[in-house]
């Protein structure tokens, strides 16, 4: 057994034993494994919770750093007082293949390698790796542990990281744009995803994930089948779902673009400022509040408006052509981007039935039939310019 107190690792020090040696870290403050000249066949390492709770931490709780190329058993002793609220140490991990075993309090270890595994104890522990360490074997324990990624750039959250509760995308500090993150979540369920505050993309891994843009104009990526996962804080955030099939958007999600890949039937929730385009043809989007906007990029959806009136039918006019409308009227608006509205605004026709009819308007380049379902004549509609070069076709 090799007892060292903080500060007594040196330069000068040779710290080896014929056989495999305990290392016991006594007391609290610094403890610094790089700095000996030596540091061999020691095979264990044995620390101890402090107190969080002093202003001046670093005299309360042990700060170790582990070598470069000693791998290490480290266990972490539980602090002596009675209480574990606030009790912790902080571990920055090196290039090894240690594992340390967490206790009772709340401990941070900075994962140093790919190689290294850091086993969580009762605690809320966080763990703090990078694109370089993400491989790294993490098992956030019992307690509510984090996973805190820092550096940008693409990290995979591998099966090798189990029981975590969230995720936080750290930016550097002080830095007026975020180094952005494309971060791949494993299917860690309930897992909540914290964004940089800048542009991330966030590919979810589970369901019942949860995503905080943190202000940031995050662009996440899931399946249809996860397309009830939660979308908040976000400004201009794009929730691009991959996979056709049924898909119901969470009641909690706001200020997002559903971008749908392959033909999906998608219901909206009740959220206004929520939109929804098809990249293909065949999508069925529902409305479920004024405020929505649905479209298309291809042309040949069917659009259903949400039953009290106030959404808008957007497209090009090459997006909205062939598409259903269903439940058109009140204060529902039809924007066509791309058809100029001119001077004498541009040509409209309806011609239809007591149940359906379809609705032509062209500038003389540009022109889209749509279907929509009711009983309409042409004296129901009016034409306006959009404000940005397109024309607005509104009930009347």
């Amino acid at each position: 057994m090799i007892v060292a107190v903080a500060n007594a690792l040196s330069l000068h020090d040779n710290v080896t034993d014929d056989k495999a040696a305990t290392l016991l870290l006594q007391g609290s403050g610094i403890f610094d494994l790089r700095a000996p000249q030596t540091l061999s066949n020691v095979q264990t390492l044995i620390g101890q919770e402090g107190d969080w709770s002093s202003a001046t931490t670093a005299g309360q709780m042990q700060l170790v750093y582990l070598r470069d190329g000693l791998t290490l058993d480290v266990d972490v002793l539980p602090a002596t007082s009675s209480s574990t609220a606030n009790a912790g140490i902080v571990i920055f991990g090196a290039n090894d293949s240690s594992v340390i075993n967490l206790s009772a309090g709340t401990d941070y270890v900075y994962l140093g390698s790919s190689t290294e595994t850091a086993l969580g104890g009762g605690g809320a522990d966080t763990f703090v790796i990078d694109a370089a360490t993400a491989g790294a074997t993490i098992d956030g324990g019992t307690g509510a542990s984090t996973l805190m990624v820092r550096g940008g750039g693409t990290v995979t959250m591998g099966a090798n990281i189990t029981r975590i509760a969230g995720v936080t995308l750290n930016a550097a500090a002080g830095a007026t744009a975020p180094a952005p993150y494309n971060f791949t979540a494993n299917a860690t369920p309930d897992l909540a995803i914290t964004g940089s505050g800048g542009a991330d993309t966030i590919t979810v891994g589970a369901g019942s994930q949860s995503v905080d843009a943190n202000g940031g104009a995050v662009h996440v990526t899931a399946t249809a089948a996860e397309a009830g996962i939660k979308v908040t804080g976000a400004t201009g955030a794009v929730l691009e779902l991959t996979s056709g099939g049924a898909a119901t958007l969470n009641a909690a999600t706001s200020n997002v673009v559903v971008q749908l890949d392959l033909a999906t039937n998608l219901a909206l929730n009740g959220m206004s400022f929520v939109s929804a385009v098809g990249e293909v043809a065949g999508n069925t989007i529902t409305a479920g509040a004024a405020g929505q906007t649905l479209g298309g990029l291809a042309g040949g959806d069917t659009l259903i408006g949400y039953s009290g009136f106030g959404d808008t039918f957007a497209g090009a006019a090459a997006g909205l052509q062939g598409d259903i409308l269903k439940g058109f009227g009140g204060s529902d608006v039809i924007d066509l981007a791309d058809i100029a509205y001119g001077s004498n605004g541009p040509a409209l026709s309806y011609a239809g039935t007591a149940t359906q009819g379809t609705l032509s308007i062209a500038d003389g380049v540009h022109g889209s039939s749509l279907t929509l379902i009711g009983g309409f004549s042409q004296s129901h509609f009016q034409t306006a310019a959009d404000g940005h070069g397109g024309t607005l076709v509104t009930y009347f």
